[in-house]
């Protein structure tokens, strides 16, 4: 008898154990495979989540985005031509 309640405790361990283990998983925003902890571009959106986070962006939003306009906007304006004509 002590057998079987052996036997059955250390199946209950084995069971719980591995329920514990399968809910543990590992956060994959879109599904590619790469963890986020790793993936450079968390969100599939086709930005690097380093470019992401000093644009304001979110990195894990595939639909947070900023927009063109003011991105080139503030391009222009920082490189003029005048400023590296100048540098030289």
């Amino acid at each position: 008898m002590k057998k079987i309640l052996a036997i059955a405790v250390l199946i209950f361990c084995i069971l719980a154990v591995s329920a514990c283990a399968s809910e543990k998983k590992v956060k994959d925003t879109d599904s590619d495979g790469i963890p986020d902890g790793i993936d450079v571009d968390a969100d599939s959106d086709g930005m690097p989540d380093m470019q992401e986070a000093v644009m304001g962006t979110d990195p894990f939003s595939a639909s947070s985005f900023a927009f063109a306009e003011s991105i080139e906007a503030s391009i222009q304006t920082t490189n003029t031509s005048e400023e590296i004509v100048e540098w030289r």
